[in-house]
């Protein structure tokens, strides 16, 4: 009613016709952390399969794996300020991992040190992480270093809020040449001059992230450190193992796949890739 903290019921249907739903969308992460604190503070090294199970018999509700593991690192944060380790065992730590990408699209993953005698003719795409840029000026001087873009359009929108202006900052990382580039930029700048200012700035060069920029001898588009993403995802029930039993079964993943992808090559009756070979074909038909 007006003027009084009352509410009138319209309508009402006591009767529930709708069937039971076991995934429940509205259960958030940010909820299972602070129901399920003292769980993860008794136990922090749970495995999040455990963890998951837990919460789901507790609330009574389905939930994803990755949900779940959202859950227990924010729980860690509020226990102990940390952020997630990448090893989930009790010994902690994390693994370093360097994915490739050949001329197939095809991805081949090396989990070690890499040196690099020849450094022209690599580029490395990381998540822009403090101290990384300086490390690469350092150590690989003559490679080219690129910024995740998703990275970049996830800080990007924390400060300034909006569908169009997200939808200008990746049309400016998409653009193929430098005047597209720039008609992009000049629409970020009428629409927010300090989004503009900040794409702009010294720390944020366009060859880091646009296309438009990038080294034309590399023959390698993307904007995304997806790869590194997959990699992590591929090798996601080791990392909760001891040290030497992880090293192990990741080493036999990838003696797999290597092999796999080799008797896949044994199958090529062209000089030219798969992939690539088939995008030609497409150009050919359409060009004609």
């Amino acid at each position: 009613m007006q003027h009084e903290d009352t509410l009138q019921v319209m309508r009402l249907d006591p009767k529930h016709t709708c069937s039971r739903v076991w995934e429940n969308k509205r259960v958030k992460s940010s909820w299972l952390a602070q129901t399920f604190v003292e769980e993860v503070k008794t136990n922090p090294t749970v495995p999040v399969m455990s963890l998951k199970a837990t919460m789901q018999r507790n609330i009574n509700s389905g939930i994803s794996l990755s949900k779940a593991r959202r859950a227990k690192n924010k729980a860690l944060k509020i226990l102990e300020g940390l952020d997630g380790h990448h090893l989930k065992s009790p010994y902690g730590g994390q693994l370093l991992s360097a994915v490739g990408l050949d001329a197939n699209n095809m991805t081949w993953m090396l989990v070690k040190d890499i040196e690099l005698a020849n450094q022209y003719g690599f580029t490395f795409i990381s998540d822009k992480q403090k101290g990384l840029v300086e490390a690469f000026e350092e150590v690989v001087p003559n490679c080219d270093h690129r910024f995740c873009a998703r990275h970049l359009s996830t800080n990007f929108s924390l400060v300034f809020k909006g569908k169009l202006l997200k939808d200008a900052m990746w049309r400016a990382a998409f653009a193929t040449t430098v005047p597209k580039f720039m008609r992009a930029m000049e629409l970020l700048r009428t629409l927010d001059g300090e989004a503009y200012t900040r794409l702009t700035a010294p720390e944020r060069p366009p060859r880091h992230w646009s296309r438009s920029h990038f080294n034309t001898s590399l023959k390698c588009p993307i904007l995304l450190n997806n790869l590194c993403e997959s990699f992590n995802s591929w090798i996601m029930s080791t990392r909760s193992k001891p040290i030497i039993s992880m090293m192990e079964e990741i080493k036999v993943k990838l003696m797999r796949r290597i092999q796999m992808r080799r008797d896949l090559t044994m199958r090529w009756e062209r000089a030219i890739c798969l992939r690539p070979l088939a995008k030609l074909e497409t150009s050919k038909k359409t060009s004609c």
